[in-house]
């Protein structure tokens, strides 16, 4: 076997049809002499040895960030099921191995492989920074599997007990201040966020009261029991609750800002739609608790 460099080569894979200049082919002189003028990718017969393969797959990928991660991060245009499969190919794990490392089980990740369930925002994000520090450092993700896979715990999440009551008024007079009240349907979906945010990044349990995988998503009992009448109506204040203790708790506070930052730029029937295409509401039966393990193992891994 010969081998040349081609000024041109046209590569084909889940991340696109790409473009590269000295790609290396090999072929068989008495077959059908090549030249680097001559090479048509249609016509000749050729060959591309592994690790010239591996080689345009990491070209690939890094051309498949630069032009798609900064409008896949802001929503503008979503990360397709096709560019998901070259994230996994890329990353040379299997559908339950990616399952893993965006807090999904294997039949979840298999919905979303097939097309059946949509890539919501979150996951799209988490799955874009995991492809971020792969091609900053090549295996990451083998290693974040096995760290995830090792890892066993030594405790639980410190409680901090905070009331469901301070907190729904908490989010509700913050919303107050943007001019912007928020509805019942919203702020469970915040208090859902800000339990996941709390497991995620402080390794804290905001609050001591269960969340049930209801039709709508997540929700807590108390704060339905206290503003379903409202139906789709902004909520109202009460001046009477005390939020000195949140906003004393520089943990509390901040986990109560971070929830709002992130996700409070939603409406409450997007929230709902997120909900519905994570882990821990996909994974729970509906009117069953959502558990504390499944809000762990999937905020995890989403929030950086």
């Amino acid at each position: 076997m010969k081998a040349i460099k081609v000024p041109k080569f046209m590569h084909v894979d889940n991340f696109g049809k790409f473009e590269f200049s000295d790609v290396e082919i090999l072929f068989d002189p008495a077959v059908n002499e090549i030249t680097p003028l001559t090479f048509n990718q249609n016509d000749n017969e050729y060959y591309i040895d592994d690790v010239e393969i591996a080689r345009l797959s990491l070209l690939s990928a890094n051309r498949f960030y630069d032009n798609r991660a900064k409008e896949i991060i802001l929503g503008i245009n979503p990360l397709t099921t096709l560019e998901l499969k070259g994230i996994k190919d890329f990353f040379g794990v299997s559908g339950s191995d990616l399952g893993e490392l965006i807090g999904f089980n294997k039949s979840s990740v298999s919905r979303i492989l097939r097309g059946e369930q949509p890539i919501m925002p979150d996951t799209a994000k988490s799955l874009i920074n995991l492809l971020k520090q792969e091609l900053i450092s090549p295996g990451y993700s083998r290693i974040v599997l096995f760290n995830y896979k090792s890892y066993c715990p030594v405790g639980v999440p410190k409680l901090l007990n905070i009331s469901l009551e301070e907190i729904a008024e908490y989010f509700i007079r913050k919303f107050d201040e943007r001019e912007s009240p928020i509805t019942h349907l919203k702020l469970q979906k915040l208090i859902y966020y800000s339990l996941g945010i709390g497991f995620g990044r402080y390794d804290v349990k905001l609050f001591d009261e269960p969340l049930f995988a209801w039709q709508h998503g997540p929700v807590a009992k108390t704060i339905y029991d206290m503003f379903s009448d409202n139906g789709k109506n902004p909520l109202d204040s009460n001046p009477h609750i005390d939020l000195s203790k949140i906003i004393s708790d520089e943990t509390v506070y901040n986990i109560l800002e971070e929830t709002i930052a992130i996700y409070g730029i939603y409406d409450a029937w997007i929230l709902r739609e997120m909900t519905h295409n994570e882990a821990p509401w996909v994974e729970t039966p509906r009117n069953s608790v959502i558990t504390d393990e499944k809000m762990t193992a999937f905020f995890k891994r989403v929030v950086f």
